[in-house]
C-alpha cells in the first residue's frame, strides 16, 4: 500500500479457516514498512489459501484513487518469501475477490472462462462494454 493504506494482515487458510497469521498489521505506515521473521517455519500446504487484505483511509477528495505503483496511487501488495525453493510452474500470483489472475496465465488456457468470467474481454478496449469502462478509467487515472 501507499500513503493511504491503513492496515494489512495476511492469513493462510484451509477449507475457509484460519490456519496461520502471517502478518496483522493495524497500523500500517507507508513511511516505515515492518518485516517479519519466523523462528518456526509457517507451512504451506497443498490447497491452501494466502489471502492479503488492505484497508485505506479515506480521502478528502471527491476525485477517485486509482490502481498503481506511484504514491499518489494505491496498491494492495503482500510480498512473501519462501524456503526450500520449489518447482512451481508460477512462482507468484495474484488474485482480485475470487478472480485469480495466475489462472489467466496459466498454459493451455487461452480463452477459457474463469468462475463465468470472461477475461479476455476486459482486456480488450474495443470491446462495447469495455469502451466505456476504459474511457472513465482514462478520464479518472490517466
Amino acid at each position: 500500500m501507499h500513503y493511504l493504506g491503513k492496515s494489512q494482515e495476511i492469513k493462510v487458510y484451509k477449507n475457509n479457516s484460519i490456519t496461520n497469521i502471517i502478518t496483522d498489521q493495524d497500523n500500517y505506515d507507508y513511511d516505515d514498512p515492518l518485516i517479519h521473521t519466523f523462528s518456526d517455519p509457517i507451512r504451506i500446504n497443498p490447497g491452501d489459501e494466502i489471502r492479503t487484505t488492505c484497508v485505506y483511509k479515506r480521502t478528502r477528495t471527491p476525485n477517485p484513487v486509482c490502481w498503481g505503483e506511484a504514491t499518489s496511487e494505491e496498491m494492495c501488495f503482500g510480498f512473501i518469501t519462501y524456503y526450500p525453493l520449489q518447482s512451481l510452474s508460477h512462482p507468484w500470483c495474484t488474485s482480485m475477490k475470487s478472480f485469480q489472475s495466475c489462472d489467466r496465465h496459466l498454459p493451455g488456457l487461452k480463452k477459457e472462462a474463469v468462475d463465468g468470467c470472461k477475461w479476455w474481454e476486459f482486456r480488450n478496449a474495443s470491446h462495447a462494454e469495455m469502451k466505456q469502462i476504459w474511457r472513465r478509467v482514462y478520464e479518472n487515472c490517466y
